[in-house]
């Protein structure tokens, strides 16, 4: 079974690997990318010329190569854990301390599009356990919409305020 990962915890050990240690942040497949990006953008790179252009970007991967994770660029979309869950937490409770999504918040609203997309769930020993993303919510509500009231459920997507986003870019 494959497993596609978005995005990963990253932790500072205190003592030991292994042992306890403070959650820094979310590292996300985005993060990379625009690391990457950054890092080809700085080499001022001159694509007239092919093979010193070849040469330039391998040695930019190895540069990338050996770079610490904390030097990463990250951005607000999910890669800070200000806040994480308890498995006791209820799922209202989670989305407004972790996600930052209250009562108030609207969908396509511009501050739910730079709210976190994930969030962790720690133990007792405060270590991470799980993390729970957009996509697991969707997928649970999806599997159990037989718990949801039908003026949800057959509700359309404009009804239910999810076409409002402002600033949709399109490049064609």
């Amino acid at each position: 079974q494959s497993v596609q990962v978005q995005a990963m915890p990253l932790v500072r050990y205190k003592n030991q690997p292994n042992g306890a240690y403070d959650a820094l942040c979310f590292l996300s497949v985005g993060d990379l990318v625009s690391t990457l990006i950054d890092a080809v953008d700085k080499a001022d790179i001159d694509a007239s010329r092919v093979l010193p252009a070849m040469g330039r970007l391998a040695a930019v991967g190895l540069e990338l190569e050996s770079l610490p994770l904390k030097k990463c660029r990250t951005k607000w979309d999910g890669t800070v854990l200000w806040r994480a869950a308890a498995m006791t937490h209820t799922l209202a409770d989670a989305l407004q301390i972790c996600l930052y999504i209250s009562h108030q918040s609207l969908p396509g609203s511009m501050q739910l599009r730079q709210c976190p997309h994930r969030f962790a769930v720690m133990n007792d020993d405060n270590f991470i356990t799980h993390v729970v993303s957009q996509s697991d919510m969707v997928m649970y509500l999806h599997t159990n919409r037989d718990l949801i009231t039908e003026l949800f459920t057959n509700a359309t997507i404009a009804d239910l305020g999810l076409c409002n986003t402002v600033g949709v870019v399109t490049i064609g």
